[in-house]
């Protein structure tokens, strides 16, 4: 039933097509480039939301192509030249001034742009072609003859047709061996962050093969639907909690309207419990619905609001959900309360062309009355962030930095059983901590010249573990029958305390377009109550080929 109303929903729309609208991927750079560029301006542009990601290619090159023009932003040459990227990226959507050919393509066919291995563009149908490739080798002392490495290889595919419909579809193979600390990690969780599903590999290596794509349409000139499987991003931080890459990717069906100086953002989707089950096994499902809207109050201040919900209806979808318009909690104790329903608020503001201040809210539950008590009850279950970016740092162009903090108190997006937690795979769907944390990060980003980008992230978090057959509040997988120690007193950090240090640095070197060299190191430090200090140094050099650096903020 649920499968057929999607197909229905999706084949009606595209009748009512306008114009391509393909995804940037997240954590492409030119999300980066064009942040800044919003900060450089010091004003919002209502047809560009950057609070939700992924935003379409069209969206992101029509506002490079703005400011490439506009007089009164003052642009560094480093940020020229990272416009012309951008524009090699979508020469489909450049005008024909900035569309690139290559001097010398490869046999006639191959590169015929600097941007894309095979390329098609014709009235009617627009065609990339790109291969992925990410080789890695690294070194950790404490293992000295167990190298860690990366070997990864696939192909991504755009296409538009009739200049209506938009399909993506990217598939990579991969053989990988993590640091020590993210293998302790899998073996725990049963998922590899942000993969989900692997094979062991060679007793310490995971084989995982990692798949994403989606068809793409706009029902008006206003209303774009998708259906898909890929991740989203909620917020302006380095973190969300909201909604983060941190988990495996998930199928949705997602409508997005954009008008005047609104966006608004209804999500529809389908999780899995757990990896940890035996092979050629179904996995349980669970389902989320959640939406958000993004304001542009000001020209200079963004406000939103933001939305879910999490139930299990024996691997059935809620149909009450699919209402795009109403309060899902109204909804939830319509048919019973059964489900973890939640709320959020996100908001950020440009200043002196320099400066952009982001923040999160997200309250699971909580009751006025035991907050006025000061009593710091269980049932009050949320977190906040609070973050700046600065541009230009100093005086230095080209040289950001970005500071952070982020908290959430125990028993946050946990529920009666971990078929309505707020995970997928195992894996938080927000920050990769869970819940029942601090944590500070820092961020410093610098590109001297066009090629070479310099990358420092700093984290710090303090947070606490179950313990026994107690239940702390710092596992969102948590059994619904293992009991609280106490009601109220509850603080962030009980349970067993934990100090996570992780620094993180890496410089890299585009040879060709989207032909990266990496180097990188990273120490971690961990500080367990009742164990000894864990302190990890990690190093390694990689070759990227059209696919992002990875990070271990874990």
């Amino acid at each position: 039933m649920k499968r057929t109303f999607v197909f229905l929903l999706s084949w009606m729309l595209l009748g009512f097509t306008y114009s391509q609208v393909d995804n940037e991927p997240l954590g492409s750079e030119n999300y980066r480039l064009i942040e800044r560029l919003e900060i450089k301006s010091g004003s919002l542009k209502n047809d560009i939301h950057l609070t939700m990601r992924p935003q379409t290619r069209e969206a992101l090159t029509n506002y490079g192509l703005y400011v490439d023009t506009a007089t009164s932003i003052i642009l560094s040459d480093v940020d020229f030249k990272n416009l012309e990227h951008l524009y090699r990226d979508n020469n489909d959507l450049v005008p024909d001034k900035f569309f690139q050919e290559s001097a010398a393509p490869i046999a006639k066919h191959f590169y015929k742009t600097p941007g894309h291995f095979f390329e098609v563009h014709s009235e009617d149908f627009q065609l990339h072609v790109d291969p992925i490739f990410y080789g890695h080798i690294g070194y950790d002392p404490d293992v000295p003859d167990d190298y860690g490495y990366i070997n990864t290889r696939g192909a991504q595919i755009r296409a538009t047709i009739d200049n209506k419909v938009s399909l993506y579809t990217s598939l990579t193979e991969n053989q990988v061996r993590f640091p020590n600390f993210l293998t302790q990690r899998i073996d725990s969780t049963g998922a590899i962050p942000t993969k989900g599903f692997f094979q062991r590999f060679k007793e310490t290596g995971f084989d995982y093969f990692e798949p994403k794509g989606y068809v793409s349409v706009n029902a008006t000139e206003h209303i774009n639907a998708q259906i898909g499987y890929d991740k989203l991003f909620i917020g302006d931080g380095y973190r969300s909690l909201l909604l983060s890459e941190n988990a495996n990717n998930f199928a949705f069906l997602k409508f997005n309207t954009k008008i005047w100086k609104f966006n608004y953002t209804n999500l529809y989707t389908e999780l899995l419990q757990d990896g940890r089950v035996g092979p050629d096994t179904l996995k349980d499902k669970k389902y989320m619905v959640s939406h958000h809207l993004s304001f542009d109050a000001t020209d200079w201040l963004n406000v939103g609001v933001y939305e879910n919900v999490v139930f299990s209806r024996a691997n059935q979808f809620e149909f009450h959900y699919l209402n795009p318009i109403i309060f899902y909690r109204a909804i939830e104790q319509q048919v019973g309360s059964p489900d973890n329903a939640a709320v959020g608020l996100n908001y950020s503001a440009l200043l002196k062309k320099r400066l952009k201040f982001y923040g999160q809210a997200y309250i699971d539950e909580f009751r006025i009355d035991d907050i006025r008590s000061g009593d710091k009850s269980w049932v009050n279950k949320f977190g906040f962030q609070q973050g700046v970016k600065y541009i230009d740092a100093f005086g230095v162009n080209n040289l950001d930095t970005q500071v952070e903090f982020n908290s959430v108190r125990p028993y946050a997006y946990q529920h009666n059983n971990r078929f309505t937690s707020f995970t997928h795979y195992g894996e938080p769907l927000a920050h990769p901590l869970g819940n029942n944390f601090r944590e500070v990060v820092g961020l410093v980003h610098y590109q001297p010249f066009e090629k070479l980008r310099m990358d420092g992230i700093f984290t710090y978090a303090k947070y606490g573990r179950d313990q026994d057959d107690t239940s702390w509040g710092g596992d969102l997988n948590d059994k619904a029958d293992r009991p609280r120690p106490f009601d109220n007193g509850v603080e962030i950090g009980q349970g067993i305390e934990n100090d996570l240090l992780n620094f993180q640095g890496r410089m890299s070197y585009e040879f060709k377009h989207n032909l990266t060299f990496d180097i990188q190191g990273l120490y971690r430090s961990l500080e367990t109550e009742g164990f000894e200090s864990e302190d990890e140094f990690y190093a390694g050099a990689s070759v990227r080929w059209n696919f992002r650096a990875l990070d271990y903020n874990y």
